[in-house]
């Protein structure tokens, strides 16, 4: 027991030994030439001595409850505080989770195509480059397998993909065709925008628009594979389920020979099977 518990247990067996004398029956005044009579001394100091010692246990048990009381009250307050940070954590983690890997809900994409599987001829479409001057039309690619990439630099997982996706293209370029389609903004800066986000550009609303965050895009990565840019009415989104990323690999042919999942990290993942898919396209052991 510490310096300060002890001075409180001395001062209240002092206040209660006080008024347990004050309240105890008084010892009956013998005459003076009375002589005390030792049984009765005797009993008044074993008396005095259990009423002492109760009032001591009394309150030092007081002392004990009212600790743990304080104690356990403390140890209440301290796991609500936790419980309380911990769901905000928690709460923030699924909010930040939530703005990286959906879309706003008021700017639905255009409807997708659910018959886009492996095997059937690959969708036909016809854009412009990021100068609106010269258009490329998908099935004028065939003879050699196609990679086409979607994706905008407001998606965070694309712009991480693009690194391995570059290396994929010199790996391949000399056999493979490749064409990346800049399209919708994933999160821009009007929409659903993320902090930290190394691009921060809003949602285009003419063609001029999206070419120009196009070719900022392509010159700030690096981008050396060509390049096209999506209608304002989304046709190659809508004919490819390609939001906010996809890579497609496209054979010889024009039929589609692998899709990339749906979702945020899809051109990361494709980046690491298009090697083995374009292998066994071009006949490599």
């Amino acid at each position: 027991m510490n310096q300060h518990s002890a001075a409180v247990v001395l001062s209240v067996l002092a206040c209660w030994t006080c008024l347990a004398s004050c309240n105890a029956p008084k010892p009956r005044v013998q005459p003076i030439h009375t002589a005390p009579d030792a049984t009765t001394a005797a009993t008044a100091a074993t008396a005095a001595t259990a009423v002492t010692a109760a009032t001591a246990t009394t309150a030092v048990d007081d002392l004990h409850a009212r600790s743990k009381t304080e104690v356990a009250e403390l140890v209440k307050h301290a796991n609500a505080e936790m419980d309380a940070t911990r769901r905000q954590a928690v709460a923030e983690l699924e909010a930040h989770v939530a703005a990286a890997t959906s879309e706003p809900p008021s700017k639905a994409p255009p409807p997708r195509s659910e018959g886009l599987v492996v095997g059937v001829m690959a969708p036909d479409f016809t854009l412009s480059d990021a100068t609106g001057a010269h258009p490329v039309t998908l099935h004028s690619l065939r003879g050699k397998p196609t990679v086409v990439i979607f994706g905008s630099c407001t998606c965070p997982p694309f712009v991480r993909s693009t690194r391995p996706l570059g290396a994929l293209h010199q790996r391949y370029r000399e056999r493979v065709n490749f064409l990346l389609v800049y399209g919708r903004e994933a999160h821009p800066t009007d929409g659903w925008a993320l902090e930290r986000n190394r691009f921060t550009v809003k949602q285009a609303t003419s063609m001029d628009e999206r070419r120009a965050a196009a070719r900022d895009f392509a010159e700030e990565i690096g981008i050396s594979m060509p390049l096209v840019v999506d209608t304002m009415d989304g046709d190659a989104e809508r004919l490819y389920g390609c939001f906010p990323n996809r890579l497609v690999v496209i054979d010889a042919d024009g039929r589609i020979a692998h899709i990339g999942a749906r979702g945020p990290q899809s051109t990361l993942n494709s980046a690491r099977e298009a090697p083995g898919v374009l292998d066994r396209l071009l006949g490599s052991p």
